[in-house]
């Protein structure tokens, strides 16, 4: 084996831009910096961008299970959004990051390591709690697998059912194979998580502004926004909520 070339960090990110890169995103050829990481704050699909009809050149990001036929069954609503809004919501909200960790470092250090706290324990014990019964589920299935085969051998049970239902506890068993090694790889990752207060002030620092935004810096900083419905739908004067994850 040979040392790496570039460091665990820098090839997730590149691998994390390369799988939310599509070819012509926006209609017009153009990169759409969002990409992949706009969801649903509804139904929790991703939000795909797009141009409008009215011939001018404004990109919008809207919930792709809406318009999954039938359309407004898997989400009732577009949760539609201009791009514009949401890079100049995380431009401001980076350039106060900024300003308020180069003020007061201990301070900033810890409200971020409070922040880390309470969004892994919220979201990590529901994880695990999932986790236990999804491995409590496949431990009983293995059980009645064992069980009808054994029915089956001795008679008590047809075979048309043993085969009806050895299918059936197979196909939840492949699945719940898989929800576990999802859960247990999620649950690792926060238990073994490198991200720090530290390390996010070393990438504030890294940039000098952040009035433009590339595919990197949103990368960097993002892990994923989440998109509400508009307060009154169709309203283009109304609010919007929107909930901005950062990878700290």
């Amino acid at each position: 084996t040979h040392e790496a070339i570039i460091d665990q960090q820098t090839f997730d990110l590149a691998q994390k831009i390369r799988s939310n890169v599509r070819r012509y995103p926006n209609g017009w050829g153009e990169a759409a910096p969002l990409t992949g990481l706009l969801y649903c704050a509804d139904c929790g699909g991703k939000m795909y961008v797009h141009r409008t009809n009215n011939g001018k050149r404004v990109s919008q990001y809207t919930c792709s299970n809406y318009t999954k036929v039938p359309c407004g069954t898997l989400c009732p609503t577009q949760h539609r959004i201009n791009e514009s809004a949401v890079l100049t919501l995380v431009s401001d909200t980076l350039r106060a990051i900024a300003e308020y960790s180069r003020n007061d470092r201990t301070e900033f250090i810890h409200t971020v390591q409070e922040t880390q706290v309470a969004q892994q324990s919220a979201d990590i014990s529901k994880k695990r709690r999932r986790l236990a019964a999804a491995q409590k589920r496949a431990g009983e299935l293995e059980k009645l697998i064992c069980k009808i085969y054994e029915d089956n051998a001795l008679g008590k049970l047809p075979d048309a059912r043993y085969k009806a239902l050895d299918a059936q506890y197979a196909k939840e068993q492949d699945a719940l194979e898989i929800e576990i090694a999802e859960l247990e790889k999620a649950v690792t990752g926060y238990e073994q998580s490198q991200k720090s207060a530290e390390k996010f002030i070393a990438l504030i620092d890294k940039y000098e502004n952040f009035d433009t935004l590339t595919n990197t810096m949103l990368n960097e900083f993002v892990e994923k926004i989440l998109v509400h419905e508009r307060a009154r739908k169709g309203s283009q004067d109304t609010t919007q909520e929107i909930e901005i994850y950062f990878n700290f």
